[in-house]
């Protein structure tokens, strides 16, 4: 009898936690947009952005699209590390604080901020900044 119950509790907590863990969290969510904007792909970006960026973005033609992304693409930190991460208590809002080797030179050491909103469950991106000055 034991052994029935053991499964059930076991049962139980796996879904519980997929439940409570099925978005993506803001750092993994954060390298799949880095990935997106490096293989320069507007459609999978687009799945990372908060819905004002979308339509931001949207409001361009397809070719300023297309160059927009290839320029961030171009200044975008070659590695980045993410050093502190804030979530609001209503887990509707988080930041991320990173630091990356880029600048003009390329290798300079850099500072990023990330804000991020949740829509339907799920994490976005709705704002990247990035300096030479460390906050």
């Amino acid at each position: 009898m034991l052994m029935c119950v053991l499964p059930a509790s076991v049962m139980f907590l796996l879904l519980a936690g997929s439940v409570a863990f099925s978005g993506d969290s803001p750092e993994a969510v954060y390298q799949k947009y880095r990935a997106a904007i490096q293989s320069r792909n507007l459609d999978e970006l687009n799945k990372y952005l908060s819905s004002q960026r979308r339509e931001e973005l949207n409001e361009e033609t397809p070719e300023d699209r297309q160059k927009m992304i290839e320029l961030i693409a171009a200044f975008m930190p070659k590695s980045t590390r993410i050093v502190e991460r804030q979530i609001s208590p209503d887990d509707k809002k988080a930041t991320l604080k990173l630091v990356g080797i880029g600048g003009i030179s390329g290798k300079d050491e850099v500072f990023g901020k990330v804000t991020m909103v949740k829509e339907d469950s799920e994490w976005k991106i709705n704002s990247e900044e990035w300096s030479n000055n460390e906050p």
